[in-house]
């Protein structure tokens, strides 16, 4: 039996992470999608773990979960939440295989954090073993990242416009977009965003100024 963590923020969770997610379901028996806290991140989240959590079984319910029982799929999907290291909960759960979502910012950009996540295995006497999967989705046709969906949602899309994106599903799409509006409406800042009205905000991303998602 092959159990794996698939571990992220997922603040929103996006079609991109439902692709790694689905692929990852073919390589073990068991996967856990971890919903946790990044400390570097934490500013940006606009959903609390509660919520993110909730998209998820969201998404993998009425998404991931069809798809894999038509190709007769049967990995055991279990979304999990954590605020501690994923290593800790690694090892709690006795999973030795971590999934990681490929980006062009590639490997590099995230070795000091996995040379720490091994050192944890090391300590508690066991080996760790991660698994790159491309976070990019061939049949989305683009990058997709949660950074991008904040940004359109914060410059004022509609959720259906988000929705048409192909970024997000139409669930995530709506909580984000109702919770973009409610950030900008008490002044809080979202990604370096200066407060400002969704609509004065779409407004002006419609005259050629809209934020493009950026590469991962």
């Amino acid at each position: 039996m092959v159990s794996a963590v698939f571990p992220g923020s997922f603040c929103p969770p996006t079609l991109a992470h439902a692709h790694v997610v689905e692929r990852a379901a073919r390589l073990c028996d068991t996967l856990y999608v971890l919903c946790a806290v990044n400390p570097e991140k934490a500013s940006t989240y606009m959903f609390t773990l509660q919520e993110r959590e909730a998209m998820l079984r969201h998404d993998i319910a009425t998404i991931i979960q069809p798809r894999l029982k038509a190709q007769g799929i049967t990995c055991n999907i279990v979304v999990a939440t954590t605020e501690g290291f994923t290593p800790h909960f690694m090892l709690e759960n006795d999973v030795s295989l971590c999934i990681r979502g490929l980006r062009n910012s590639g490997i590099e950009a995230e070795y000091p954090d996995l040379l720490l996540m091994i050192e944890e295995f090391k300590k508690a006497g066991k080996d760790m073993d991660i698994a790159y999967i491309p976070c990019v989705d061939p049949f989305l046709q683009r990058d997709v990242s949660s950074t991008a969906v904040r940004r359109l949602a914060a410059a004022g899309c509609s959720a259906q416009e988000l929705f048409n994106t192909g970024m997000v599903s139409e669930f995530v799409a709506k909580a984000t977009v109702e919770r973009a509006r409610e950030m900008v409406e008490k002044q809080h800042y979202i990604q370096g965003q200066a407060p400002q009205s969704p609509r004065s905000a779409f407004s002006t991303a419609r005259s050629g100024s809209r934020p493009k998602p950026p590469r991962l």
